[in-house]
C-alpha cells in the first residue's frame, strides 16, 4: 500500500474499517471520504504540481485540498511507476486507432474535434462542423490545427474503462458512471515560423458539471484552475446546467474564489464535486519551467526535449452520475410512488383530468404534482443569494448549504463504507448525517405549495418546448402528460386544502414506513443499473470487446 500525506484542512479523526478499493488507490488515506460533495481533492505521485511555487509565496488556504503520494523512505519507485502503468492499462495512446476503426462514429455524438476560442472576451467552444470527419481529417485537425479530440461513453467503447467505471458505480453508490476521454495536442508547433511553442491549448471553456468527475491522468499533462466553491450551483442538477456568465467568471477569476493553479501529470487523479466551475489546458515550457520546482539540469533537459512539450495529453474522466436516482431527492420522491399506489392503486388519485388539459393522452395524478413541487424546492435551494451576491466583492461567498435544497441535492449513503463515512462525521459535526436523521429533517422542512409545483411543470414544459426534456429527470413511471396542461391549471384548478392534506399524508406515510421505502428504492435501483449495463454491453459487444467484470483490486485489469 502507498502511503501518504495529506494536505488538507479536514482529515478525518477516525478512518473507517470498509474497503473501498479503487478510490482508496486513487485517493489514498481515505481522503476522499470527508472531500466527497464538499471540495475538490488532487492525489498527486509528483513532488510539486503547483504553478508558479517557485516564484511566489504559498498561502496554504489557496492549495487545492491534495493528497501527496511522496518519496519517504517506505515509498519506492516501483510502486509509482505501478500506479502509472496501471492509469495506462485502462487506456492509452495506442488503443486511439482502434476507437476510430469503427466507420460508425457520428461527429458531435460519438465524439468531438473541438478547441477553445474566444469572442469579445468570452470564451467558446469551437466545433468542427458535420457528422462524419475522415480519420485523416481528424488528425490533421488534431496535429496541425490544434484541436482536442472527446470521446464519449468510453465505458460502452472500451472494456477496462468499462470495468473501472462499473466498480465505482458500485462503490460510489451513483445510478450510472460514464466515461470520456479527452487528447489535447502538445504545445510544440513546428508549423509556427516566429516559435515552435504556443502558450497553451484546450478544448473547453471554464465550465461545471452537472456529475461529480474523478479524473485520471493518463499521460502528458495538464494545467488546471478549479473554484474553492461552487460559484453558481451547489451539486448541481443536470436540468440546471448553463454556461456561466461573464460576471461568474468574473467572480471565478478572482485569486480568493479559485485554487492556485496545478499541473495534473501522469498517474496523478484529480475529484471534482458536481457545481465547481474549472479549466483545463496543455501549457508550453515558457509557462511550466519557470513554475515547478525542479532542479536547473532537469530544467534544461526538458527545455531542450522537443518530445517532452510534443506529448499530448490524455486523461479519462470518469462522470459519477446520481441525477435524480441516488440522492435524497430521489429517495424521496420514490416515497412518493410508493405512498400514491398504496392509497389510491395504479389508476386512481387524478388531480387534473384529461379533459381539463387538451391533447394530454392520461390524466395527471396527484403523485406528479407532489414530485414536482418537491422538485422545485431541488431547484430554488442552494444558490446564491441577493444578500450573498452583494458579498462577492469581498473574499468570501456565504453558502447554507443545510437547507432543504442543498440536502435534497446530496447523494444519499449506500453501503456500509458510506454509511461508516457519515457517521464518522456525523461524531465530527453537529447538523445530521446519517440516511435517516437527513432523510426525517428534510420531510420535516419540507413544505412545497402549488405555486411550486406550477413553477417546476413551467419548468419542464420550458424544458420541452427547447428540445431539451433529457435532461430533466423524475424516477419511476412518470407521465410527461404535464406538458399538455398550462401551468397555471395547476393552481387554478385544484384545492390548495386537498394539496395540503395530500402532502401530509405523505410525510406521515413515508417517516412510518423508512425502511419499506429504501428496500423498495434499493430493489427499483439494482434493476435501473442491470438495464444500463445490459445497454453498455450490447456496445461493448458491437466493437468485439467482451463485457467487463468487476474489479476487485485496482490492479486487476486484464
Amino acid at each position: 500500500e502507498i502511503s501518504t500525506t495529506t494536505t488538507t484542512t479536514n482529515t478525518p479523526k477516525k478512518k473507517r474499517t470498509t474497503v473501498l478499493p479503487i478510490l482508496d488507490e486513487f485517493f489514498p488515506s481515505h481522503s476522499l471520504d470527508n472531500a466527497w460533495e464538499s471540495y475538490p481533492l488532487l492525489s498527486t505521485v509528483h513532488s510539486s504540481p503547483l504553478f508558479n511555487a517557485a516564484s511566489s509565496p504559498t498561502d496554504p488556504t489557496t492549495i487545492i485540498p491534495t493528497v501527496h503520494v511522496t518519496s519517504q523512505p517506505n515509498i519506492t519507485q516501483t510502486s509509482i511507476n505501478r500506479r502509472i502503468n496501471t492509469f495506462q492499462r485502462i487506456f492509452s495512446l495506442s488503443n486511439i486507432n482502434e476507437i476510430f476503426s469503427n466507420p460508425n462514429l457520428v461527429h458531435l455524438e460519438d465524439y468531438k474535434v473541438a478547441k477553445k476560442i474566444y469572442r469579445n472576451n468570452e470564451e467558446f467552444v469551437g466545433m468542427v462542423p458535420g457528422k462524419y470527419i475522415s480519420p485523416e481529417d481528424v488528425t490533421q485537425l488534431f496535429n496541425m490545427g490544434g484541436f482536442s479530440l472527446i470521446v464519449n461513453a468510453m465505458q460502452q467503447r472500451w472494456k477496462t474503462v468499462g470495468q473501472v467505471a462499473r466498480t465505482l458505480q458500485l462503490e460510489t453508490g451513483a445510478a450510472y458512471v460514464s466515461a470520456n476521454m479527452y487528447i489535447t495536442p502538445g504545445t510544440y508547433d513546428a508549423q509556427k515560423a516566429d516559435s515552435s511553442f504556443v502558450s497553451s491549448r484546450s478544448a473547453f471553456e471554464a465550465h461545471w458539471d452537472w456529475m461529480d468527475v474523478i479524473v485520471l491522468q493518463i499521460s502528458g499533462r495538464k494545467l488546471w484552475s478549479v473554484a474553492q466553491l461552487p460559484i453558481v450551483e451547489y451539486l448541481s442538477t443536470r436540468d440546471v446546467k448553463r454556461k456561466p456568465t461573464l460576471h461568474e467568471m468574473d467572480v471565478f477569476m478572482q485569486k480568493e474564489h479559485r485554487y492556485r493553479e496545478f499541473l495534473l501529470q501522469e498517474g496523478d487523479a484529480l475529484y471534482i464535486p458536481r457545481g465547481w466551475i474549472h479549466n483545463a489546458s496543455t501549457v508550453g515550457p515558457d509557462l511550466v519551467l519557470t513554475s515547478l520546482k525542479e532542479e536547473e539540469e532537469q530544467q534544461q533537459e526538458k527545455e531542450e526535449s522537443i518530445e517532452y512539450w510534443s506529448e499530448p495529453s490524455l486523461h479519462i474522466t470518469f462522470g459519477i452520475e446520481h441525477m435524480c436516482f441516488t440522492t435524497y431527492e430521489g429517495l424521496i420522491l420514490y416515497a412518493v410512488r410508493l405512498f400514491h399506489a398504496q392509497k389510491y392503486g395504479r389508476t386512481g388519485g387524478v388531480a387534473i383530468s384529461k379533459q381539463a388539459c387538451p391533447g394530454a393522452a392520461l390524466d395527471i395524478s396527484w403523485q406528479m404534482i407532489l414530485q414536482f413541487a418537491i422538485s422545485d424546492a431541488v431547484r430554488r435551494g442552494c444558490t446564491v443569494t441577493e444578500e450573498e451576491e452583494e458579498k462577492e466583492t469581498s473574499t468570501t461567498l456565504v453558502y447554507n448549504r443545510h437547507d432543504i435544497g442543498c440536502q435534497l441535492r446530496k447523494s444519499v449513503p449506500r453501503g456500509d463504507a458510506w454509511n461508516e463515512i457519515y457517521s464518522i462525521i456525523q461524531n465530527q459535526q453537529p447538523q445530521p448525517n446519517s440516511m435517516y436523521d437527513t432523510y426525517v429533517n428534510i420531510l420535516d422542512n419540507l413544505n412545497p405549495t402549488l405555486e411550486h409545483a406550477a413553477q417546476f411543470v413551467h419548468r419542464v414544459q420550458t424544458l420541452g418546448n427547447e428540445g431539451n426534456l433529457e435532461t430533466f429527470c423524475i424516477p419511476g413511471e412518470t407521465t410527461f402528460d404535464i406538458l399538455y396542461c398550462p401551468a397555471q391549471h395547476v393552481v387554478s384548478t385544484l384545492s390548495h386544502v386537498k394539496f395540503m392534506q395530500e402532502l401530509q399524508e405523505f410525510k406521515i406515510f413515508a417517516k412510518d414506513n423508512f425502511d419499506v421505502v429504501v428496500k423498495e428504492w434499493e430493489k427499483y435501483l439494482v434493476g435501473y443499473r442491470r438495464q444500463g449495463w445490459q445497454r453498455d454491453d450490447a456496445h461493448l459487444r458491437g466493437v468485439h470487446h467482451e463485457p467487463p467484470t468487476l474489479l476487485n483490486e485496482f490492479y486487476d485489469l486484464s
